[in-house]
């Protein structure tokens, strides 16, 4: 008797040393990916004036920064180029955009002016005065020669070789995004998503897809999260394509791959549920559960080569997962983040920009160098 309960206290405390092993190895692996590192480039705060406004260039060279002062500051980041500033006006800058072909900068102001300048030098080359309330969001065509303006009073499309209004669309939109080459999408304050071909002012459809939205890369789809629902729209003519049923939390973003076949979502406010999934855009389909982040997250980017996906939280790290195998690659500790629509990643996701909490930018390289 006295042997049995002998040789099973051996096995007990057998497995318990080789799983505390374990969970060391696994510790010590998650910590050799932990890297707390002194950011790449950090900006200054301007004494006068607070950061309104903050844009990537569109090859991910240039930090473009609007002030509550008027001011506009672009930083290069990957070259030796001193930044320089420019200013017409004392109003405040509410957007930028960087134009796709990465030349030119459009600005919108607090009192409704336009302005179009070059990233290179920051010359004026356009402006005008076409709204009456603030400019709430600046989007580009995809080949740089249309600009879209959203105002309260409404939303406007300029044509860049001429400096004229193409057409003025009704409505106060939060975001604007071309989808296609004619097509553009609002979204205003409520759960509506609109699409308009510009070239004939026709609304195409207008869809309750809620308030967390994501346009596909080719254009021609959106997602979005209406009730518990994570659903897919025909942009065109607002059909439905498909339902993924409850997606078992809140969200507050989605990112769609960069082929288009894959949709990552992620969230946390409301619960405790600090995971991102990645479901097949097709089926809806749960591919992957990405787990580490310990507060809500608010910022996914996409590698272009489609092994990395890159997750923002307000635990203040940058985690990078290999979405192949669902392993985590680095966690980068950022400081500490307040406010998610003043950290901005890269168009390129190599790097990610922090306003910091005295209004000075920190910008990281989120990949070692090399």
């Amino acid at each position: 008797m006295l042997f049995k309960f002998s040789h099973r206290t051996v096995q007990v405390l057998v497995g318990i040393f080789l799983t505390t092993i374990f969970l060391l190895i696994s510790f010590l692996s998650r910590t050799d990916k932990l890297v707390q590192t002194e950011p790449q480039i950090t900006f200054p705060a301007q004494v006068q004036a607070r950061i309104s406004a903050l844009t990537w260039g569109a090859d991910s060279s240039n930090l473009i920064i609007g002030y509550s002062d008027g001011k506009l500051s672009i930083v290069p980041v990957d070259s030796d180029r001193s930044y320089f500033t420019v200013s017409d006006t004392l109003e405040t800058v509410t957007s930028l955009a960087s134009s796709p072909n990465n030349v030119l900068i459009g600005v919108g102001y607090e009192d409704g002016t336009v302005e179009i300048r070059r990233i290179r030098d920051g010359h004026l080359l356009f402006k005008a005065k076409n709204h009456a309330d603030w400019i709430r969001s600046l989007s580009w065509h995809p080949e740089s020669t249309l600009l879209a303006s959203s105002s309260p009073d409404k939303t406007v499309v300029w044509d860049i070789s001429t400096d004229e209004v193409l057409t003025s669309l009704e409505g106060d939109m939060v975001s604007l995004v071309w989808a296609q080459n004619s097509v553009l999408v609002g979204r205003p304050f409520n759960a509506q998503t609109y699409a308009w071909d510009v070239s004939t002012t026709q609304l195409l459809s207008s869809i309750n897809a809620g308030v967390r939205v994501a346009v596909s890369l080719d254009g021609s789809k959106l997602a979005g999260v209406r009730g518990n629902h994570m659903m897919i729209w025909n942009l065109n003519d607002g059909a439905m394509l498909s339902d993924f049923g409850n997606v078992n939390g809140d969200i507050n973003v989605l990112r769609w791959s960069p082929d288009n076949n894959h949709l990552a979502i992620a969230g946390g406010n409301l619960s405790n549920d600090y995971t991102v999934r990645i479901h097949d855009s097709l089926t809806g389909e749960l591919e992957l559960t990405l787990r580490g982040h310990t507060e809500p997250v608010f910022l996914l980017g996409w590698n272009p080569d489609k092994n990395y996906l890159i997750s923002v939280s307000f635990d203040d790290t940058v985690r990078i997962w290999d979405i192949t195998t669902g392993d985590i690659l680095r966690i980068l500790k950022i400081g500490e983040i307040s406010d998610a629509s003043k950290v901005l990643l890269s168009p390129d996701f190599s790097k990610i920009a922090v306003v910091t909490s005295d209004e000075s930018i920190a910008i990281w390289a989120l990949l070692p160098q090399g």
